[in-house]
């Protein structure tokens, strides 16, 4: 099942950070679990998998959200039927 949160602290140099998930525990994330960790900063919406770790939960298989891709599956969508009356 996959989760969303937000990046809360990215420490670039030292390839790893926590993802904020709402009113829960923050969840510990390494560089090489995120498909593209140049784009991770604190605030960035992220889409994961989460994994019982020795330490506590930890991030697998992160990707950022990208708020493009919404728009354009939006404009891909076909247009509704409202039938012969309109």
């Amino acid at each position: 099942m996959k989760l969303t949160g937000t990046i809360k602290m990215w420490e670039k140099k030292k390839g790893f950070g926590f993802i904020g998930n709402g009113a829960r525990k923050d969840i510990f994330v390494e560089g090489w679990d995120v498909l593209d960790s140049s784009n991770l900063r604190p605030g960035t919406k992220v889409e994961f998998e989460i994994e019982a770790s020795p330490k506590g939960l930890r991030a697998r298989k992160v990707s950022v959200i990208r708020s493009n891709n919404n728009n354009n599956h939006r404009q891909s969508s076909p247009p509704k039927f409202y039938g012969p009356m309109g």
